[in-house]
């Protein structure tokens, strides 16, 4: 895909956006995975098998990304924002619009203290995605539509959801125990119940309902996630 038109788009989101191409172009300085600077080496076939290899068995989980891989993904690119890398999965819409979605560096130091008391419930393949693959993976206009970075993981119970006594009150579950995990763009999100756990000790999936919050659905959440995904990448442009 022409990297000027990529650039352009990049440019209605982002303030003087680089894009590394080739090996050659990732800045020595940068503190880049080494997959991510061979994977600009390969074809497109070759960058699809290398994505997929990254996710491990989490892409097992979410058929729909899958075939978005295989049969949607234009390019892949390495993006610098204020000399921070993250991976640009390029792919075009609703004929012929560039769109991304970002996937963030892996995370390798510990998780954010606010997470850390929950951490071990999360579903095992999430946590390695985050720590062999991408910390979020989000479509970038809207860091929404994908496993958000661990920085937004929310607690349903903080002010930003403005829950009142009331509410919560009468709220099937304690929103101190639920937290954020895909944001769909439109104020609800799917979570995860660590009140309810399965008997491994994994938290359940919710779906929080901004203007229904006391009658959250309580679902199965790789399902679920690939749902939500699924019916996202609908609009994706199948390669020629």
């Amino acid at each position: 895909m022409d990297t000027t038109a990529v650039l352009a788009k990049l440019e209605w989101f982002i303030d003087s956006p680089k894009l590394a191409t080739t090996p050659d172009e990732v800045p020595s300085r940068a503190q880049v995975p080494d997959l991510w600077r061979e994977m600009l080496q390969y074809g497109l076939s070759g960058k699809r098998d290398s994505i997929l290899e990254s996710w491990g068995g989490f892409v097992a989980e979410l058929p729909s990304v899958e075939h978005f891989v295989r049969t949607r993904l234009h390019d892949v690119l390495i993006l610098f924002q204020d000399e921070s890398p993250s991976l640009l999965y390029v792919y075009t819409a609703d004929r012929g619009d560039i769109n991304f979605f970002e996937g963030r560096l892996p995370v390798h130091a510990a998780v954010p203290k606010p997470l850390r008391g929950v951490w071990q419930s999360v579903p095992r393949s999430l946590r390695r995605f985050y720590a062999e693959a991408h910390d979020g993976w989000t479509f970038l206009a809207s860091n929404a539509m994908g496993p958000l970075p661990l920085q937004d993981w929310c607690f349903l119970s903080e002010n930003q959801f403005d829950l009142s006594p009331d509410t919560v009150s009468r709220m099937p579950m304690d929103p101190q125990h639920v937290v954020t995990v895909f944001h769909n763009g439109a104020g609800d999100y799917l979570c995860l119940n660590f009140a309810a756990c399965d008997d491994d000790g994994t938290a359940s999936g919710l779906i929080y309902w901004h203007e229904k919050p006391m009658e959250p659905d309580f679902v199965d959440f790789w399902p679920t996630m690939d749902t939500w995904l699924g019916i996202f990448m609908e609009n994706a442009d199948p390669c020629a």
